[in-house]
C-alpha cells in the first residue's frame, strides 16, 4: 500500500453477447423452484413421530438443468440427495422411539404380590429404522408435482416387556416410605413415611346404614388411580369438579369436599361424623396435601370402628362453621 507501483493503461475491447438462457425459461425455473420452497413435506415412522423437512434442504433436492442447444433451464429432483437425508444420522434419531419396558405395581412379595391396577412405568414400544422406505420416490414425485406429501420410512417393532415391580414398602424404619393410615374409630388421616408422622387430618368417612353398604372398607389398600378433579357419580348423587380424589379401594378414596358442592359434609369432615357414601372425605386443602403425598402405589391402611351415634367427635373448625348452606357464590 505504501509503494503502489506504476500505473498502466491497457487496451479493452467490450463485447456484448446473448444469454444462451432465454429470460422467460429461466424466470419459470425461479418461480418453480420458490414454489417447491413452500411445499410442506414430512417423513414419519408410521406411528408417533415425524420430520418436517426445511426449505434449505428442500432446495438442495433441486438441481437446475440447462438446455444450451434450446436455450432453456429446467429443475431436476435429485433422488440421490433425498436417499442420502432421509437416510441421515439426524433424521434416522428424531424417528427412533427407544423401547421402555413397562413397571406394573404389584403388593409386597409377603402380601402375595398380587397387581395393584397400577403401572410405574408406561410400557413404551421401540422403533427402529431400517431403511429409507418408499419415503425419497414419495418425496421425489411430489416435488416434480408440486404437492405437499407425507412420507413413511421402513422401520422395525420392538414390543415393550413387563415387570412386575413391589410397591414400596419400607415401613419399619424412621422417615422410611410413604403410607397413609384411615383411623375410622377417630374420624383420622395420618400420613406416615415408615414409622415417622408427617401430618394428621380430620376426615368424614363412610355413614353407617341399616344394611353398612356405604360403611368405608377396611384393610390394606394401595392408591392405584388419581384425577385432580372428577365428577363423580353414585347411587344418589351426582357430583361435577370433585377435586383431588386418589383411589385405593375399588370406588373409595380420599378426596377433597368443597362447602358449595356438598352442604354439610365439611362439617362432617370438622367434626368427625362419618357421611360419604364409603369415601374418605376431606378438606380441600388437606385433599390437595394428600394428593400430593400419597403417589400411586403408596400403601392405605384403613382399620377401627365406625361411630353409628351421629354426634360430632369433636368442634367443627373455622373454615367449617362459616357454612351457611345453599350454594356458594
Amino acid at each position: 500500500v505504501a509503494t503502489p507501483g506504476e500505473n498502466a493503461t491497457v487496451p479493452v475491447k467490450l463485447q456484448t453477447a446473448k444469454n444462451p438462457i432465454d429470460d422467460a425459461s429461466a424466470q419459470q425455473t425461479q418461480f418453480d423452484a420458490n414454489a417447491r420452497l413452500g411445499l410442506k413435506l414430512t417423513v414419519d415412522n408410521g406411528v408417533n413421530k415425524s420430520v418436517t423437512i426445511p426449505a434449505d434442504t428442500i432446495a438442495s433436492f433441486l438441481k437446475p438443468t440447462v438446455n444450451k442447444a434450446e436455450g432453456t433451464m429446467s429443475l431436476v429432483v435429485d433422488r440421490d440427495a433425498i436417499t442420502k437425508y432421509v437416510t441421515s444420522d439426524s433424521v434416522t434419531k428424531e424417528l427412533t422411539v427407544p423401547k421402555v419396558t413397562r413397571e406394573v405395581y404389584i403388593t409386597p412379595k409377603d402380601e402375595g404380590g398380587v397387581e395393584i391396577g397400577a403401572d410405574k412405568t408406561l410400557g413404551v414400544d421401540g422403533i427402529e429404522v431400517t431403511g429409507a422406505g418408499d419415503a425419497p420416490e414419495r418425496l421425489a414425485t411430489a416435488i416434480e408435482q408440486n404437492q405437499s406429501t407425507d412420507s413413511t420410512v421402513a422401520v422395525k417393532d420392538s414390543p415393550y416387556d413387563v415387570k412386575q415391580v413391589e410397591v414400596p414398602h419400607n415401613f419399619d424404619t424412621a422417615n422410611g416410605d410413604k403410607w397413609v393410615h384411615v383411623d375410622l374409630t377417630n374420624q383420622t388421616a395420618t400420613a406416615y413415611q415408615g414409622t415417622t408422622v408427617v401430618k394428621k387430618f380430620n376426615i368424614a368417612s363412610g355413614k353407617p346404614t341399616a344394611d353398612g353398604s356405604m360403611l368405608s372398607d377396611t384393610g390394606t389398600f394401595y392408591v392405584y388411580l388419581k384425577y385432580e378433579s372428577q365428577t363423580m357419580v353414585g347411587e344418589g348423587y351426582n357430583q361435577p369438579g370433585t377435586p383431588w380424589i386418589s383411589y385405593y379401594n375399588g370406588g373409595e378414596a380420599l378426596h377433597g369436599v368443597p362447602a358449595y358442592m356438598w352442604g354439610e359434609h365439611p362439617i362432617y369432615v370438622q367434626q368427625g361424623i362419618p357421611g360419604s357414601h364409603g369415601c374418605i372425605n376431606m378438606q380441600v386443602a388437606d385433599a390437595k396435601w394428600m394428593y400430593d403425598f400419597a403417589t400411586i402405589g403408596t400403601r392405605v391402611v384403613v382399620d377401627g370402628t365406625t361411630p353409628t351415634s351421629g354426634q360430632a367427635l369433636r368442634p367443627a373448625g373455622a373454615d367449617a362453621t362459616g357454612w351457611q348452606g345453599g350454594n356458594a357464590s
